[in-house]
């Protein structure tokens, strides 16, 4: 097993994938919802900080898993191959990326097979050889719950598809 540090450009363009890309039509409205959806949590603490506005906050969270998810996949390559002196990792952040963890370069969208792609190669490169892994609990279950969204966004469009061509 070997761990690949992704560069800042394939997490610009995650950010603008998980922005724009659009899951499975919610059963009642038959509209289609963001694969990033806001979590009960999301809603009580962090959706009042933007005036309601699912939008800005959902913007404001994929910003922030993002950058946790450069960090962690830094940190697991530099776990598996770094020497550290005195013990300390040091990760370059981008210049272009500020403090504030926003992710300035805004790509074009991509299929959701691609991002599906993605995520699937950055899980795996999250994990070091030793098995540690450097993504908190909650952003793990994320990353699994965006995976699986997307799993089942291209199940339905297979499904779709497939209706479309035997009527």
């Amino acid at each position: 097993m070997s761990v690949i540090a992704f560069d800042h450009a394939f997490f610009s363009q995650i950010n603008a994938d998980l922005t724009h890309v659009r899951g499975t039509p919610a059963c009642r409205t038959g509209r289609f919802d963001p694969i990033f959806s806001l979590t009960p949590k999301d809603r009580i603490f962090t959706l009042p900080l933007f005036e309601n506005d699912e939008d800005k906050c959902r913007t404001a969270l994929i910003e922030g898993f993002v950058f946790r998810l450069y960090l962690a996949n830094h940190m697991a390559y530099l776990h598996t191959y770094a020497k550290p002196k005195d013990m300390q990792y040091i990760i370059d952040l981008p210049q272009d990326w500020s403090a504030n963890a926003c992710l300035p370069v805004r790509q074009v969208p991509r299929t959701t097979p691609a991002l599906l792609n993605d995520l699937w190669s950055l899980d795996y490169n999250l994990t070091t050889n030793g098995g540690n892994r450097f993504l908190g609990t909650a952003d793990d279950e994320r990353l699994a719950s965006v995976i699986h969204a997307l799993e089942h966004a291209l199940a339905y469009a297979a499904c779709e598809d497939r209706k479309t061509q035997t009527h």
